[in-house]
């Protein structure tokens, strides 16, 4: 008689090692080399299937079964559907098998012949496509082979007479688009057939799963060709792919915003793509078909303090749209005198600056970027008399939508205003608004722009229209004066020791080097604190400073070693745990400290992944457990 637990066991170990092979496959295609430039666009979707794959088999809870001894310890999905997902596996890898007739035999004349038996790792691939479950599933699929005793599934491909394991033997030629297309489409015909399998909690799982593996795609792709292949891919998965092609449109007009100031000669290495990512029209503003109207402009004292904000209408001209009512943020910038024309005006690098700060607001169209909807920039001082007597500040007007149906404009709320205020807010309205922030903050870094200059001022909300009442779980990320590219030259802030309380030491002491993602992160940290406590920061650090409404350079300074070694006269930090519980506190103190050694560079593409996992795990997926409290 058959042992069904043993049945069950044996369907359930072989359904195991054919997700193995069906990731060898993947694994092996992706590492041939010589793809055609032209259709470069297919391989992107070729890892896009890789990578869901991957993300069923983590939310599945499959990738780290080492062994199958106990029915009771397989996870439910894999028990419930063994039989199903096997044969599932085995047809994708059958799928993959296709691929083999658009590659050639290639022999290494350069690096050494590569044995038929040399079987190829996650190594070889592109540094880029080594996720952090892909290498998962490397680790346990060796831990496998090894508690198993045996070879596993060793993967080959037949090519005309020769018998290859190794992609590196292989190149690929004569790719007819049309057929590697359909093998693609029915590899994504299998994923989508294994996402149904999924229900409930397992669903919603699958959605985070894949949304965190869009951010890692998208953070380590730096040159624009590569992005907008995920863009083309991203579109053509249609609903499932909008949250990828925003990241990825978003990442690519970052990157070009990286090439602002830099020299326009024919020998520049900029895309042929730069000019159409960066450009933005300008608003009108003081002539003839005004879009814009601002009910009080800053004059040139107002314009010296930082942050202020303006409200007004907008319309578009030529419309029957009716107005809308805005705020505008203000961006300084340098005023020249053309020495052939004698017209005055922006500093170009300053012009094409604003223009990319509008196109990645205007581009990064997900509500998990908790950003207003941009509607365009205009100059302060368009229109103006050449000889005006009191000339406006050289300011440009960023303009942002209010939100709601708004008939009289009111200018937003700053946290930075509400803290201190009673009544205090509730203790979930605050871990809400403190999850939000911070999940605003991954989608921004993720494609590489660093806000430079958050504070709490910088955080929106917008009163209700008719009560007035502002509700602090739904904030809006603003304050983008200075926000660049992560490549970018950096831009020197103007130093304020009650700023300063923000600002990571590194960046207080050198405002010329390079700025770092970990610097958004520890400002991140300080407005945690002052959520936690609902107190401004100056007056959380009373017991630190000599005087608390203005902290000398020196006090700025030593904000983080004071904060990471409490004293018995301040215990901030550790007081966390007792006020918001031990996964805020680690969320707070993981922002400060940070969350990769301080001397590595933050550039390198293994050490920007582990910061991003880092800051998923200890900040983001630890506020984000505490929202329903």
């Amino acid at each position: 008689m058959v042992d069904p637990v043993g049945a069950v066991l044996g369907g359930v170990s072989l359904a195991i090692q054919l997700l193995d092979g069906a990731v060898k496959g993947y694994n092996f295609f992706l590492a041939v080399g010589d793809f055609p430039a032209r259709t470069l666009h297919l391989r992107t979707r070729l890892e896009i299937e890789q990578k869901s794959i991957l993300d069923f088999s983590e939310t599945a809870e499959i990738l780290g079964i080492f062994q199958v001894d106990q029915e009771e310890n397989i996870p439910r999905v894999l028990r419930k559907n063994y039989l199903v997902l096997g044969s599932v596996f085995k047809q994708i890898e059958a799928k993959l098998d296709k691929l083999a007739e658009f590659t050639s035999r290639y022999k290494e004349i350069r690096h050494g012949e590569v044995e038929d038996d040399q079987e190829v790792t996650v190594a070889d691939l592109d540094k880029k496509e080594r996720t952090p479950v892909l290498l998962k599933w490397e680790g346990a699929a060796e831990e496998r082979k090894h508690r198993l005793g045996t070879e596993h599934i060793v993967k080959y491909y037949r090519i005309g007479k020769s018998i290859v394991c190794h992609p590196k033997r292989l190149r690929w030629t004569g790719v007819d688009e049309k057929k590697f297309k359909a093998v693609l489409d029915e590899l994504a015909g299998y994923n989508n057939y294994l996402k149904e399998l999924l229900d409930g909690e397992y669903s919603k799982r699958l959605e985070e799963r894949t949304v965190k593996t869009y951010q890692e795609m998208v953070l380590v792709r730096n040159q624009i060709d590569d992005l907008t292949y995920l863009v083309t891919n991203a579109i053509l998965l249609g609903h499932s792919g909008h949250q990828l092609a925003v990241l990825a449109d978003t990442k690519r007009r970052s990157v070009a915003n990286d090439f602002v100031g830099k020299d326009d000669s024919v020998n520049e290495d900029k895309p042929p793509q730069y000019h159409e990512l960066v450009e933005v029209e300008k608003l009108v503003y003081k002539a003839e078909g005004r879009m814009i109207n601002i009910v009080d402009p800053p004059t040139r004292e107002k314009a010296a303090l930082e942050r202020v904000r303006s409200i007004g209408t907008f319309q578009k001209p030529g419309t029957l749209e009716p107005k809308v009512a805005v705020f505008v943020e203000w961006k300084r910038y340098t005023r020249r005198f053309d020495d052939q024309t004698e017209e005055p005006g922006p500093l170009s690098d300053d012009t094409k600056r604003a223009k990319g700060l509008v196109t990645i607001l205007q581009s990064s169209k997900l509500n998990a970027f908790h950003t207003p909807e941009c509607l365009g920039y205009f100059d302060l001082r368009d229109g103006e008399e050449s000889d005006a007597s009191s000339p406006a500040p050289n300011l440009f007007g960023i303009v942002y939508k209010i939100p709601g149906a708004v008939s009289q404009p009111v200018l937003p709320t700053t946290l930075r205003s509400k803290l201190g205020t009673q009544p205090l807010p509730s203790l979930s309205a605050r871990m809400k608004l403190a999850h939000q922030i911070s999940d605003s903050l991954l989608y921004f870094n993720s494609v590489q722009w660093y806000h430079k200059t958050l504070r709490s001022d910088a955080i929106l909300f917008q009163p209700h229209h008719g009560t007035g009442l502002v509700d602090v779980s739904t904030p809006l990320l603003t304050g983008f004066e200075y926000a660049r590219p992560g490549g970018a030259t950096s831009t020197k802030i103007p130093p304020d020791p009650a700023r300063q309380l923000y600002v990571h030491p590194f960046y207080q002491i050198d405002p010329n080097a390079s700025y770092q993602r970990s610097y958004d992160v520890y400002a991140l940290g300080i407005i945690l604190l002052e959520i936690a406590y609902w107190e401004p920061i100056n007056h959380i650090l009373g017991p630190l400073l000599k005087d608390k409404d203005g902290p000398t350079s020196t006090e700025a300074e030593n904000v983080r070693s004071n904060l990471l070694n409490p004293s018995p006269e301040s215990r901030i930090l550790p007081d966390l745990r007792g006020m918001v519980g031990d996964r805020y506190h680690l969320a707070v103190v993981s922002c400060i400290r940070g969350l990769v050694a301080e001397d590595e560079e933050e550039d390198n593409i293994d050490v920007s992944m582990r910061l991003q996992e880092g800051f998923i795990q200890n900040v983001v997926d630890n506020l984000g457990a505490l929202v329903d409290l």
